[in-house]
């Protein structure tokens, strides 16, 4: 007689490129969104996690909102001429968006990362890849992006 743990993850060839969940978290705090929903999806699948389809799921409608959202706040903006401190209240729901997003995708996350590191799963740290996004590839797209695109990956 077999059992399996609920969230126990699958070996794959992308193991060794798993990092703790909270390396994306703060890539989503410092980087901004365009780093931290593809890192949490490629993170599902180098932890073998169950709920790495999910996790895909939620990191493309974590973009779709962002979109949808940034688009709202520009429409309302125009419509109602909205001064700088209504569209800087307005763009908040944007920020919670996107750390409660980053916030589901880690307890999502957390469980698999658990049993992974128990079982002496190797994990990679993530600070180098926060702390080059946040110096070398932030500054560019706030240099070459329009108001638009900007609150929408950042």
């Amino acid at each position: 007689m077999s059992y399996q743990i609920h969230d126990e993850p699958e070996r794959s060839g992308l193991n060794h490129l798993a990092v703790r969940p909270v390396w994306p978290l703060f890539g989503v705090m410092f980087a901004g969104s365009w780093l931290a929903f593809p890192w949490f999806a490629f993170n599902g699948f180098a932890l073998g996690c169950p709920q790495r389809i999910r996790t895909l799921v939620a990191a493309v409608i974590g973009f779709v909102g962002s979109f949808l959202i940034t688009s709202l706040i520009f429409f309302l903006a125009a419509m109602y001429d909205w001064d700088k401190y209504m569209i800087r209240y307005a763009l908040s729901v944007l920020l919670l968006w996107k750390l409660g997003l980053a916030y589901y995708l880690l307890t999502l996350q957390s469980r698999t990362f658990q049993l992974y590191e128990y079982f002496d799963g190797k994990t990679r740290n993530g600070i180098f890849v926060v702390f080059l996004a946040y110096y070398l590839l932030r500054p560019r797209l706030i240099d070459e992006l329009n108001a638009f695109w900007l609150y929408v990956v950042l």
